[in-house]
């Protein structure tokens, strides 16, 4: 199957934390379809994510990283982010 995006991706279930108001907001999340420029993510609910927030990829071999995202889109309990 060929893949039609301009920009390379996996297909993973990680698990992830957003972060906002310095940490004291903390929300857990599914990071799905994680590429360079950013990520779905499944949460509970949207209501409660912030438009910019700093997010947890929590990823076995390399640890975790902390990225600075942007919401691009809402769906019902998943949201596009792109890393800034």
């Amino acid at each position: 199957m060929k893949e039609r995006r301009k920009y390379a991706r996996r297909r993973t279930t990680l698990s992830g934390t957003i972060l906002s108001n310095n940490a004291s907001v903390v929300i857990t999340c599914i990071i799905r379809d994680l590429s360079a420029e950013g990520a779905s993510l499944d949460v509970a609910s949207i209501a409660t994510v912030p438009e910019t927030f700093d997010l947890l990829i929590d990823t076995k071999n390399e640890g975790i990283q902390r990225r600075r995202c942007k919401v691009t889109w809402k769906a019902e309990n998943r949201l596009g982010a792109s890393f800034y």
